[in-house]
């Protein structure tokens, strides 16, 4: 990654080198194996649909635009549900229970960085329940907000989750119940929460 600034307007540019080849395999994994991640599953492909092209000399972008133009596969959903939704709470290896143990050992560094990872699953549920491409992460709880299905509340909360100190780090995991409680209701709501995860184990 780089970044290109512009001599007139000192306008900021990032600059991201990418593979040909990684493009091509996401999108394969994506679509042939419902290949669910961590968050951020469709991030990419979400990329491709909305890249503009201003150099494709050999047209294989255009090629790869016309292949990611596809409807979003009701299989890919589910994986992305069944992947994420057991890493927000109900197990022993869940996010939650991390989030607990960080704020039991008073370990701000801990608990900040797995509410990073909560983040990420939520939001690939959120999108995912939605049947929406996850347009990652900048400026993503304005661009959810406009989502069909969302819960009630939940700007508001991950704001307040996100605004712990020192001194109110044990209110952490309430705050975190009330923001990953209603999505799960609202993904229950819809008929689509997934099995239990057994004792797999978060990555």
């Amino acid at each position: 990654m780089d970044v290109l600034i512009e001599h007139a307007t000192q306008l900021e540019i990032d600059v991201i080198f990418r593979p040909v080849a990684s493009f091509e395999a996401h999108l394969f994994y994506l679509f042939e194996h419902n290949e669910a991640r961590m968050g951020n599953s469709t991030t990419v492909w979400q990329n491709i649909r909305t890249s503009r092209i201003l150099a494709d000399h050999e047209g294989w972008f255009a090629r790869l635009q016309a292949q990611a133009s596809r409807e979003y596969p009701e299989t890919l959903a589910q994986a992305i549900l069944a992947r994420n939704v057991p890493l927000l709470s109900g197990s022993i290896h869940s996010f939650s229970a991390q989030v607990l143990l960080g704020v039991q050992r008073h370990d701000l560094v801990i608990v900040n960085g797995v509410l990073a990872k909560v983040l990420d699953s939520y939001f690939d549920v959120l999108y995912a329940l939605n049947r929406a491409y996850h347009p990652g992460n900048k400026r993503l709880l304005t661009l959810a907000a406009d989502l069909p299905m969302v819960p009630t509340g939940f700007v508001a909360g991950i704001e307040r989750l996100l605004s712990f100190t020192s001194a109110t780090l044990d209110d952490v995991p309430s705050a975190l119940e009330a923001v990953v409680r209603p999505l799960l209701a609202l993904v229950e709501a819809q008929g689509q929460l997934p099995a239990p995860w057994g004792e797999q184990r978060p990555e």
